[in-house]
């Protein structure tokens, strides 16, 4: 019973959202053409079981996320939607076999909704919100900003992507910055430095340094793999060949620390990824990045093959998740964090944060 309510639950919410150009009132009719997207959907609904809970979100823009949180655990479905009139129309959703259209009513700041072939309609609270509050009209909704330094995989941009009714993003290249680039970083919430598909893992004496001093004002940090783990000199690609790692230019930022591997090369330096299958555990169990993920991907699921590095926690960082390989009896930090006083805080992914889209949006949304 539970679950073919959360199914249906699912079935409702994936209709919010997902959308159609026409749909057919009449096969033999005229195509009814869909008006988009109801504005006054747009934020998070809330449907409240005894033992889980329904999470809603529309961006306005026709796209979709909904999630069931569990007590130890947390299922994500997203996707798009559209509206025309009173019914919300789903089309494209991988658990559906046809389109599904269903009617909805938004009464102040609840959303009850209701399947043509069903007759007992859902409702879902707005968050933030008690049964007498009425939104504002035209609340403006206060942006992250977010700065990627590098280039970020695919299933991080698709995160990110979906993340557009929280936050907006840009991509820049390190060798993008001038002399100003401390200035430049205190306009950014969270900053991701993610250097690990490029070939150049360097920054700037001037960026490393701006980095730093971003961290030790409160700014916030998501650092990738191996990136900035070289000094460039300022000569085209020419980079120092006598300090490798993240102290020479960032100090004791980092959460990471490169070491001396069993060939007696750095455990950071380009070259020196490890090729692992494995899945991520989660250590720190009271630790919001991995609510809802004790272990990635489930045990009845194939393992990630991923690239990954041999680091270790450096002074001061906590563990968050940790990599178990399965093909080599070797386990490698997944996810580290350190704080720095008085409110910068850094994560560290040893890993590309995409193979786990759930945990890469619960950290942006534990930092944001």
């Amino acid at each position: 019973m539970k679950k073919t309510i959360i199914i249906l639950i699912i079935l409702l919410l994936v209709g919010l959202l997902f959308g159609c150009t026409e749909i057919d009132n009449d096969p033999d009719g005229p195509p009814i053409q869909i008006t988009k997207y109801n504005p006054a959907l747009t934020g998070t609904w809330i449907n409240q079981q005894s033992n889980y809970t329904n999470e809603f979100i529309f961006d306005g823009k026709g796209n979709f996320e909904t999630a069931t949180n569990y007590e130890t655990a947390r299922d994500v479905i997203q996707g798009k939607y559209q509206t025309q009139d009173n019914l919300i129309i789903l089309t494209n959703f991988s658990n559906l076999a046809n389109d599904r259209n269903m009617k909805y009513l938004i009464d102040r700041n609840e959303l009850t909704v209701t399947p043509l072939n069903k007759s007992k309609p859902l409702t879902f609270t707005k968050k933030g919100t008690t049964s007498i509050d009425i939104d504002p009209p035209n609340q403006d909704i206060n942006f992250a900003q977010v700065l990627v330094i590098g280039i970020p995989s695919t299933g991080e941009r698709v995160v990110l992507d979906n993340l557009s009714y929280l936050l907006t993003y840009q991509t820049r290249d390190a060798t993008s910055f001038d002399n100003n680039v401390s200035n430049e970083l205190q306009q950014y919430d969270i900053v991701i430095l993610d250097q690990s598909i490029s070939s150049d893992k360097s920054v700037t004496v001037s960026l490393g340094e701006a980095i730093q001093k971003y961290v030790d004002k409160g700014g916030k940090l998501i650092l990738v793999m191996n990136s900035g783990v070289r000094q460039s000199v300022g000569f085209g690609s020419t980079t120092t060949i006598d300090a490798i790692g993240w102290k020479a230019n960032f100090g004791n930022t980092m959460p990471a620390e490169c070491v001396l591997n069993q060939t007696g090369k750095p455990s950071c330096e380009k070259g020196q990824e490890i090729s692992s299958i494995g899945r991520i555990y989660r250590q720190d169990y009271d630790h919001p990045i991995m609510l809802g993920t004790e272990v990635s991907p489930a045990l009845n699921e194939a393992p990630y093959a991923m690239t990954t590095l041999a680091v270790q926690a450096n002074e001061g960082a906590k563990t968050i998740a940790y990599i178990k390989a399965e093909n080599t009896p070797q386990t490698y930090p997944a996810i580290l964090e350190k704080k720095n006083f008085p409110l910068g805080n850094v994560i560290y992914f040893n890993y590309d944060p995409g193979l786990t889209p759930s945990v890469f949006k619960n950290t942006i949304m534990y930092l944001k």
